[in-house]
């Protein structure tokens, strides 16, 4: 599911966004400058390999290096969601990441949301199981809807109405400038809806925080509230939650977030963070701390900690013993590979 806006805060622009799933552990982790990484392809025609020119906080649920969301030192933010319409597609003229590896690609090496329209004319998201659109923001203010329809790039630049749930956007435009819709916040389009008319009301004077998590609690899942969407994961036991609520505020290079379990809001201050490749990759669990600065709780980043939130998200996405055991190694070889940038 999850929902995502872009609203004004004096002067600025932030984006604020539900995750909603039904598992709600994570790991927050830090991405050092100088970190060599690859998508591990065979062939070579498909390799990608780079070196880490931003660092970055992401938020992780499957693994490090695979994140739903995060900013970088630049202050380019995005997130994920959910996406009905979906489709990757698969020309063969571009190379591909995986959708939540691309995530990480595009904090590691853009700026601005310019940079993110270039480097999508060579390397995109691979197709798979998991249909995903995309929004993000820079620290100039420019921000970007990024979506494949049929397997096309659609691409949305400084809308005035920047608000994505799980339908494309230019259906949730229409269906809200036609005030259609009746804001079911269990749905997509009523969701964006709800959004849309909350954002043409918005008045100025309060916080990024207080603004920011004004929207999300709005269209916060609770469960037991139901829903009339069909996910994958609506076959299980489990409802779907708004597991973690962030926002993220470019200009001032801040994060505030808070977790279903943990409602204290904490923060995150990407200036108070070392991110030269001669520093320690850290990680801290997303539901960790108490109000205010994150930074006591962050550790030194271990395999095993990555090992055991790939483990519970395994089940929902069909990775066996193997795979699991394989991507926790890849992505210890990726910590042990820095080099000083010159």
């Amino acid at each position: 599911m999850c929902s995502t806006i872009i609203f004004d805060v004096d002067g600025a622009k932030c984006l604020a966004e539900n995750y909603d799933y039904l598992l709600d552990h994570g790991l927050v982790g830090t991405n050092l400058r100088g970190t060599k990484k690859t998508n591990g392809h065979d062939d070579v025609n498909q390799v990608i390999d780079w070196v880490v020119k931003y660092g970055s906080i992401s938020f992780n649920q499957f693994s490090l290096e695979m994140p739903v969301s995060g900013m970088n030192e630049a202050g380019l933010c995005i997130a994920l969601m959910w996406h009905d319409e979906g489709n990757f597609g698969s020309d063969e003229n571009f190379r591909r990441l995986n959708p939540l590896q691309w995530i990480q690609y595009l904090l590691d090496n853009c700026e601005s949301i310019e940079e993110v329209i270039v480097s999508l004319q060579a390397i995109r998201p691979e197709q798979g199981p998991i249909p995903l659109h995309y929004m993000l923001l820079d620290a100039s203010g420019d921000s970007l809807i990024v979506e494949f329809i049929d397997g096309e790039l659609v691409l949305h630049k400084n809308v005035d109405y920047p608000i994505l749930t799980n339908s494309n956007y230019e259906k949730c435009v229409a269906s809200a400038e036609h005030a259609e819709g009746h804001e079911i916040l269990t749905n997509s389009i009523g969701r964006f809806v709800h959004l849309y008319r909350q954002l043409s009301s918005q008045k100025g004077g309060d916080s990024a925080a207080g603004i920011g998590f004004g929207f999300l609690d709005a269209v916060s899942q609770t469960p037991g509230r139901g829903t009339a969407e069909n996910f994958p994961w609506m076959t299980l036991e489990n409802d779907t939650i708004t597991a973690w609520s962030i926002v993220f505020n470019p200009s001032q290079k801040t994060i505030l977030y808070k977790t279903d379990k943990n409602k204290a809001i904490r923060e995150l201050n990407l200036r108070d963070m070392n991110f030269d490749a001669s520093s320690e990759y850290q990680i801290a669990d997303i539901n960790a701390g108490s109000a205010g600065s994150m930074m006591p709780f962050f550790e030194p980043y271990s395999i095993d900690k990555n090992q055991e939130i790939l483990s519970l998200a395994a089940p929902l996405v069909g990775l066996p013993d193997e795979a699991i055991k394989g991507l926790a190694e890849a992505v210890d070889s990726f910590y042990s590979q820095r080099k000083t940038i010159l």
